[in-house]
């Protein structure tokens, strides 16, 4: 029986040491804490991986059947009549000819911006039920881009793959942000740029508080910045 799963028969991990010295209680103590927050992790992961495939994000805001082309014409409305700070946060038009990977893409409206912009877009998300909706939007309105399911914490991508690493209102759902952070910085080229526009309280975020920090910086949400 997997340990953390209760009961007699749970099984403690094994401790491997080196050097003829066995592992003090505290060394002990950390890696059963590693192992039960890994596993408290991973049942969270499930829990927002079911609830997005469940209500993929954005398909409230419509009133058309999921999949059509007035679906994706009133999701886009109703996000950026709402959200109008997007287009400049995200700095889709100055995506020209940039590798561009989007973390939660969702619906693809944002995707698609960047495609229209001229970028070579990859988006990826937790679920399939995004993906395929994603998919669905670029082929109904001709555009060229890539999706594949992913887990922001473990990208499959080489390392420095993309120019512009974006994601809107994602990270805070995944239960370890720090790794997530840590493969985003992995996937991206040195000089590109890491875009996460995301919420705040008290004012409407825009364009101007973008700053941009040296790469190792502490990144908060709300914020652009370029790795240099």
């Amino acid at each position: 029986m997997p340990f953390g799963s209760g009961g007699p028969q749970t099984a403690l991990p094994c401790i491997f040491f080196f050097g003829g010295r066995e592992p003090t209680l505290a060394a002990i103590r950390s890696a059963i804490l590693t192992i039960a927050v890994s596993e408290a992790n991973a049942r969270l992961k499930e829990e927002v991986r079911a609830f997005w495939q469940a209500h993929p994000c954005g398909t409230k805001f419509a009133d058309a059947e999921p999949g059509t082309r007035r679906f994706y014409e009133l999701v886009e409305k109703h996000r950026y009549d709402g959200e109008w700070h997007i287009p400049a946060a995200a700095g889709f038009a100055d995506t020209r000819g940039s590798l561009v990977l989007e973390i939660g893409c969702g619906l693809g409206t944002d995707g698609a911006q960047f495609a229209k912009a001229g970028a070579e877009y990859t988006g990826v998300d937790l679920t399939e039920a995004a993906i395929e909706l994603a998919r669905r939007r670029f082929e109904l309105f001709n555009l060229p881009g890539h999706f594949q399911t992913a887990d922001a914490e473990r990208l499959e991508f080489a390392d420095e793959t993309f120019d512009v690493v974006y994601s809107h209102g994602v990270l805070h759902h995944t239960p370890d942000p720090e790794t997530a952070v840590s493969e985003i910085h992995r996937v991206l080229k040195r000089g590109g740029r890491i875009r996460l526009p995301g919420f705040t309280r008290g004012k409407r975020p825009g364009p101007s508080s973008r700053p941009s920090v040296k790469c190792g910086s502490r990144l908060t949400f709300s914020t652009s910045v370029g790795c240099r």
